[in-house]
């Protein structure tokens, strides 16, 4: 059998395309390995020499630009190697999806007026005022539908609702036809859901706390309704201290396993605590040498881990605040890495497996969201000073990267003397990073913001004009930001709090972002069909090529085929050993698509021969 294709990014920034290196994996049938082709389309057309295959991660080498209407072919042949000793194994490749989009634009800041026609609902899901008590309650399915978790001021139950792609409530979602559901924990007189995560069945995993217990997930299945296989009737805790703190973010690891990462009580000091449950809801006991969790405490007062991303190599990233001596003058961000058995990251980051982050001439700083790029290095966003958004980077060593922002930091407010909260951040498929929160218009109006950053940690000026945004939701009153997620064609989504009369309620907005048809069915790729084509430019070891081979040049030709939405076969072994094909991939954007950066999705696939 042919070994899989590891998960590696084929992706180089401000491109139309790239391609790394794969090596050899553990054999498997059927195996693929997803990835996102860049395209940028600024207002002119350029294409830089390209002296070697970049990876997908830090000093890759930018290989051009695109028009609409035009087409920019890779300069460089990339290599794909697999091995088998079955003729009958082969490597495909497709475009799409699964929902009808070949390729999209990130969003502009232009609200969607097919989510409940302006782009942004205020909906009052329960009685009296709902919390969005963390930073990390909203997921994005593939289908478009938004789920969101909230809490009532008494804290009476992790509570959920799902919404559709047009802003309508799911009334088949969480049972009695209402789109919600609501979940006591039993034996606790109160809790709060903060943090929502989808795992690839559709599940969705919520994560908070509840009385007498520190870290409390309910998991529910693709209906709403609580996971009756996991732990006892869909809910499971974990008490890493003395049954105090919570669960303030949760992350699914690919192998299933449930990753929860909040503050425990010891002795009255909060500390850090981290803990991992298998698939099933049970204590995960390969986490941190038996124990299952792990306490870290940094200072002598109170440290909270507010945020968790999960890096490419297997590792745990935490990010959060530590306070040194009980004052918010001395409040910084907080970064941890743990290994992937849960123990901490020490010597490899940063000397001790954490580190602090202090905003030059700021005071009270916190960190709520963070990212993990393909070069392991990370950024890592929240509030500092007079609540300034706040975004630093370290690299995968933990040193402050001075190349970013200004010596590693980028602090801004939107308007002068205001005030502002970064509650959330993602990486955009091209590197950009995209901050969301909530800013001060006015003397009392706070309103959603947004700001995209480049990935040096200058402004992106697509966005807006400045690569600032503030929206401000139809209703009287403020908004309170809470989760930010990326929709499937490129739509951001930010649920928060919006006071509506004596009430706060939920509101979710959505920005669009553009997308265009998937391939539209000729296999040739013709300026009247098709997005997105490879080419393969030679075949080596024991490998046939199924499509032409040759010279992949700049125009139309009998080499270039369009990567369909079935799969494409691209070579086949004949003999046993190692094979290989050289790919060149070729992006054309319509002449009616705007400037900005798109993202064309590529599944690569090994079939294996039956064994």
């Amino acid at each position: 059998m042919p070994p899989a294709l590891p998960p590696v990014l084929l992706r180089a920034l401000g491109v139309l395309a790239a391609c790394a290196a794969i090596g050899a994996a553990s054999p498997a049938s059927g195996a693929t390995s997803s990835t996102v082709v860049t395209a940028t389309v600024p207002s002119a057309t350029s294409l830089d020499s390209a002296t070697g295959c970049p990876e997908g991660i830090a000093g890759q080498t930018a290989l051009g630009v695109v028009l609409p209407g035009s087409q920019v072919i890779s300069s460089i042949p990339c290599t794909v190697t697999w091995g088998s000793s079955n003729d009958s194994s082969m490597i495909r490749a497709f475009q799409g999806d699964g929902r009808g989009a070949g390729m999209y634009r990130m969003t502009d800041g232009t609200r969607d007026t097919t989510f409940d026609s302006d782009g942004s609902l205020v909906s009052s899901l329960i009685a009296g005022n709902e919390i969005q008590r963390m930073h990390h309650t909203v997921a994005v399915q593939t289908d478009g539908k938004v789920v969101v978790a909230v809490s009532d001021a008494a804290n009476t139950g992790f509570r959920i609702a799902r919404f559709n792609e047009n802003g309508t409530i799911d009334s088949a979602y969480g049972g009695g036809g209402t789109g919600r559901r609501t979940t006591t924990v039993p034996g606790s007189a109160a809790a709060q859901a903060y943090a929502v995560a989808l795992q690839p069945d559709g599940k969705l995993v919520v994560a908070g706390w509840a009385t007498g217990k520190d870290f409390v997930v309910v998991r529910y299945d693709v209906n709403g309704i609580e996971d009756a296989s996991f732990g006892t009737g869909g809910i499971a805790s974990v008490n890493p201290g003395t049954g105090s703190g919570g669960a303030y973010d949760v992350a699914i690891q690919p192998d299933g396993k449930i990753v929860l990462v909040g503050r425990a009580d010891l002795s009255g000091t909060m500390e850090v605590a981290a803990a991992r449950l298998a698939a099933d809801g049970t204590l995960d006991t390969t986490f941190n040498g038996g124990l299952g969790h792990i306490r870290l405490s940094v200072s002598a007062f109170s440290d909270a881990g507010l945020a968790v991303e999960l890096a490419p190599d297997g590792k745990i990233v935490i990010a959060g605040e530590t306070d040194f001596v009980g004052t918010p003058a001395n409040r910084f961000f907080l970064l941890i890495r743990l290994r992937a058995d849960g123990t901490l990251d020490s010597p490899g980051f940063n000397g001790s497996g954490y580190r602090t982050l202090d905003f030059p001439a700021q005071n009270n700083e916190r960190a709520y969201d963070v990212v993990v790029n393909p070069d392991l290095s990370i950024v890592v966003a929240g509030t500092s000073g007079l609540n300034n958004f706040a975004v630093a980077k370290v690299n995968a060593a933990g040193a402050v990267d001075t190349t970013f922002g200004t010596s590693g930091y980028v602090g801004f407010q939107f308007a002068a003397s205001s005030q502002g909260i970064a509650t959330g951040i993602l990486r955009q498929p091209d590197g950009r990073y995209l901050v969301g929160g909530d800013a001060q218009r006015g003397a009392a109006d706070y309103d959603a913001a947004f700001a995209r950053l480049m990935p040096d940690g200058s402004f992106d000026t697509t966005l807006n004009g400045t690569g600032k945004l503030m929206v401000d939701i139809p209703v009287t009153s403020d908004e309170t930001a809470g989760g930010l997620g990326f929709a499937p064609d490129g739509s951001v989504v930010q649920v928060g709090e919006k006071v509506v009369g004596a009430n706060a309620d939920t509101y979710v907005m959505r920005l669009v972002g553009t997308t265009m048809p998937d391939y539209g069915g000729a296999n040739t790729w013709l300026s009247t069909n098709g997005f997105f084509a490879v080419c393969v430019g030679s075949v080596g070891g024991g490998s046939t090529a199924d499509v032409a081979t040759g010279t992949c040049s700049a125009a139309d030709g009998a080499h270039w085929r369009a990567a369909p939405t079935a799969a494409l076969k691209l070579a086949h072994t004949l003999a046993p050993g190692s094979s290989s094909v050289s790919l060149q991939f070729g992006l054309r954007v319509p002449a009616a698509q705007p400037p900005g950066s798109y993202v064309a999705p590529i599944t690569f696939e090994v079939i294996a021969p039956a064994s």
